[in-house]
């Protein structure tokens, strides 16, 4: 039997929770997340990290997807959600895309992130998830990653952006 399902909470959180005769969940929404990896041009190529408020981890907006979003429009949200920046102030170039997989609380947690480009004035809200954030240089992103697949992303990220 399978005695836990995932449900996420009232701030896209996927959290565990206990339930009798549970079944096992296939590749959900609950599984599922999506962001905008945004940068700016200001004058060398800086990315908006976020702080989370109950870690010291620094990642780009993303969360769950909501049942009936598509992956565009959960990263949008999220990134609107979290950061303020609303999906006409963000350039998203469609060529970049990239998955990263990994374990989360005993199944695979698929996030998929979107490259996008916003004014150097752009105003961040923050939501309360988050309790600061920063432009950082891709550089000095990467050094500070504290997991290979962010680092590979930002790197990627990097790479996609000074070829444009």
């Amino acid at each position: 039997m399978y005695p836990y399902t995932y449900i996420c909470n009232a701030v896209n959180e996927c959290v565990i929770a206990s339930i009798s005769n549970a079944k096992p969940l296939e590749m959900s929404n609950r599984f599922r997340a999506c962001g905008f990896l945004i940068f700016r041009r200001s004058p060398a190529p800086e990315m908006l990290l976020l702080c989370f408020s109950r870690s010291r981890e620094w990642a780009p907006p993303k969360g769950c997807q909501d049942p009936g979003e598509s992956d565009l429009e959960t990263a949008y949200r999220e990134t609107w959600e979290e950061s303020g920046i609303k999906e006409h102030e963000i350039r998203h170039h469609s060529t970049f895309e990239y998955n990263i997989s990994y374990p989360h609380k005993g199944s695979t947690k698929r996030v998929t992130f979107y490259l996008g480009e916003v004014e150097n004035n752009v105003r961040i809200t923050l939501s309360n998830e988050h309790r600061d954030f920063e432009w950082l240089s891709f550089d000095k992103a990467i050094s500070q990653a504290i997991y290979d697949e962010l680092r590979k992303l930002y790197a990627n990220a990097r790479e996609f952006i000074t070829k444009m």
